[in-house]
């Protein structure tokens, strides 16, 4: 699946992105740009969560890869 910022084409090294790693695309559409790497991802079967930022000055989105079971777990408390 081809992945579009605006126009142009962004490739993800999915094979390189081990839980707990992140990567920053730079973006003013950030909801567009979130959906599209977002379904791209599930379609690998790999969870990502993201966040709007500034990041070394530019506005864009910082996804980060997450284990499967991180996304409903609830903290454990003793």
């Amino acid at each position: 699946m081809e992945i579009l910022n605006e126009g142009v084409g962004v490739h993800i090294e999915w094979h390189l992105l081990t839980p707990g790693a992140s990567f920053f695309i730079p973006a003013i559409q950030t909801t567009q740009l979130a959906r599209a790497v977002r379904k791209a991802a599930a379609i690998k079967g790999i969870k990502l969560i993201h966040k709007v930022c500034v990041d070394k000055g530019f506005y864009g989105v910082r996804f980060w890869r997450i284990q499967p079971d991180m996304v409903h777990s609830a903290p454990t408390y003793v």
